[in-house]
C-alpha cells in the first residue's frame, strides 16, 4: 500500500521538486569542481550525489512501483503500458548509478561521471513531469482507486 502523500499533486510535487531541486545543486557544484580540475573535491560530490539519487530519488521511485504503481494496474489494468514505461525511467536512472558506482570504483575520476548525473537529471525532470500529468491530469480516478484498495 502507497503513502498517502504519493496520491496527493501537492505532496507528490513537492517531494520530486525537492529531490530534483538538491540534485541539480550539487551536480552544479560537481560540475564546477570538475572544470576546475580539483578532482578529490570532485569524487566526494560524486559520492555524496549517488547517495541522494539512491536515498532520495530512487528510494521514492521504489516506494512508487511497490505501492501505487502496483494498485493504479489492479484497478484500472488498461495503464500497464504507461506505468511499465514510468518504471522504465526509474530503471535507467538506476542503471546510470551503477554505471557511475562502477567508473568511480575502476577508475576514480573519469570524464563521464558528470555526464551521467546530468542524464539522470534530465530524466528525471521528463519523468516527473509526465508521471504527475498521468497521475493527477488524465482523469485517472486515483483517489477512488486508493481508497478500494484500503
Amino acid at each position: 500500500m502507497s503513502g498517502k502523500g504519493l496520491a496527493q499533486f501537492d505532496a507528490h510535487h513537492a517531494i520530486h521538486q525537492a529531490a530534483f531541486d538538491e540534485a541539480e545543486q550539487w551536480t552544479r557544484i560537481l560540475r564546477k569542481k570538475a572544470h576546475e580540475g580539483q578532482v578529490d573535491e570532485a569524487l566526494h560530490l560524486a559520492s555524496v550525489l549517488l547517495e541522494h539519487w539512491e536515498t532520495r530519488t530512487l528510494r521514492h521511485a521504489d516506494s512508487e512501483e511497490e505501492g501505487l504503481y502496483q494498485e493504479i494496474e489492479r484497478a484500472e489494468s488498461r495503464v500497464a503500458r504507461r506505468i511499465a514505461q514510468l518504471t522504465r525511467d526509474h530503471d535507467l536512472m538506476r542503471t546510470l548509478v551503477t554505471e557511475i558506482e562502477g567508473i568511480l570504483a575502476t577508475h576514480g575520476w573519469s570524464d563521464g561521471v558528470v555526464e551521467r548525473f546530468e542524464a539522470m537529471l534530465l530524466i528525471n525532470a521528463i519523468h516527473g513531469r509526465d508521471e504527475e500529468k498521468f497521475l493527477f491530469q488524465s482523469g485517472l480516478p486515483l483517489a477512488d482507486i486508493l481508497a478500494k484498495e484500503r
